[in-house]
């Protein structure tokens, strides 16, 4: 074999050999950083049916610990959100439609009420209802725009329309414009479910 021959072939050797190592490390980085987001994935999954549990256990707690439903309470604070001060400040919305209290404890909470109990009104209906205050009928209601999927609580006593733009947002502003009761108080209306 010629000088030239050799060096040819050990070229040929040495660059084999170096794209094997760079395909190699490529490969591993990309099956740890394929490991790196399952495991963050699963965290982040773990997290979510913690907080998913957490507002279920609560909710199935609140139950068991309904006695006995005021109706005449329920009808007074339809529409209120209300915070549970005797415990952890747990936000509640107590729906006008059905006078059943619906914990708030994370944004999607939030979006699922504004989904699932939502009242659907006209967007000029809306517009105008903004300009000057909202109807009696809609008091402590969630409206949502039908033109533009834009939901609004509507203030029992104020009658003003408060925009819910994202869960996160709504849930703060609900908690915000909340009033605190008592676990004794809180625990004469019925609880609903939100799916």
């Amino acid at each position: 074999m010629t000088l030239k021959k050799l060096i040819k072939r050990e070229i040929l050797i040495i660059f084999t050999i170096w794209i094997y190592l760079i395909l190699g490390i490529t490969v591993y980085q990309n099956y740890t950083e394929r490991k790196l987001i399952n495991i963050i994935y699963e965290s982040v999954k773990e997290r979510n049916s913690a907080k998913i549990n957490e507002s279920k256990r609560t909710t199935m707690r609140e139950k068991e610990l309904v006695k006995e439903v005021d109706l005449n309470l329920s009808k007074r604070l339809s529409g209120f959100i209300l915070l549970q001060v005797e415990a952890n400040g747990e936000a509640w919305y107590v729906n006008p439609s059905d006078l059943k209290k619906y914990y708030l404890g994370r944004p999607q909470d939030a979006y699922l009420l504004i989904h699932q109990l939502g009242q659907e009104v006209s967007k000029a209906e809306i517009d105008e209802y903004l300009i000057t205050k909202f109807p009696q009928n809609l008091a402590g209601r969630i409206v949502v725009d039908t033109e533009n999927n834009e939901a609004f609580y509507v203030h029992p006593r104020e009658l003003i329309g408060y925009f819910l733009e994202r869960p996160s947002d709504t849930l703060r502003i609900m908690k915000n414009l909340g009033m605190g009761i008592n676990n004794q108080d809180i625990r004469k209306i019925a609880v609903g479910d939100l799916n």
